[in-house]
């Protein structure tokens, strides 16, 4: 029974190592001085320069930000829009009530929108039917040059910075959501706390 604890660590252990493996190999890859995905000679900044100095990197970072930008202000609007008519449907409600209630629920329509941006940033299937000359969006670019040149240290530099903003907002909303329970956890405490008093008092 004791080391079934040590088992199940070790098991998830080769699973995350399993997963992130190679994707911790073409991070330090895309480091690489030189053109090689099997071996790193020297550490540098060369391919992330590469980047910044083609314009159709750009131009297709640029639409893709646009286009998720606007698809999660559409399905935040469109969802809470719809939460509220499902879940406030009582005689009385007002555009007073949804007012008040906004704060409520701010940190869900915030994770709703992150994720509804994320979803539509890093999407190739949809993305690819409005696709056209002058408006591709950065996922078909990255599926269009792997497919035609093969996975090139441009693209893996491109794939690690993609994953690192990701990774640095999943754990900048995870900073916050943790914050404000804490902020929120004292005030409860003390409401919780005020009540309990109150109803021995009034008992006694």
């Amino acid at each position: 029974m004791n080391r079934r604890p040590w088992a199940l660590g070790a098991v998830a252990a080769l699973v995350f190592a399993f997963l992130y493996a190679p994707i911790a190999w073409l991070a330090l890859v895309s480091f690489n001085d030189s053109r090689s995905l099997s071996r790193v000679t020297e550490l540098s900044l060369r391919w992330y320069a590469e980047l910044v100095r083609d314009s159709r990197v750009l131009d297709a970072l640029g639409l893709s930000l646009r286009l998720a930008a606007a698809s999660a202000v559409v399905a935040t609007v469109i969802g809470t829009l719809a939460a509220f008519g499902l879940r406030r449907a009582f005689p009385g409600r007002n555009a007073w009530t949804v007012l008040l209630s906004l704060p409520l629920v701010a940190p869900a329509v915030a994770a709703g929108a992150a994720f509804a941006f994320l979803l539509s940033f890093d999407d190739v299937v949809a993305s690819s039917y409005p696709t056209g000359v002058g408006s591709t969006t950065l996922p078909v670019f990255v599926y269009a040059q792997a497919g035609r040149r093969g996975v090139s240290p441009e693209i893996v530099a491109l794939s690690t910075a993609m994953v690192a903003v990701s990774a640095a907002l999943l754990v900048a909303g995870v900073l916050v959501v943790a914050w404000r329970a804490r902020r929120a956890s004292p005030a409860s405490t003390f409401v919780g706390g005020g009540r309990d008093q109150g109803t021995r008092h009034a008992g006694g």
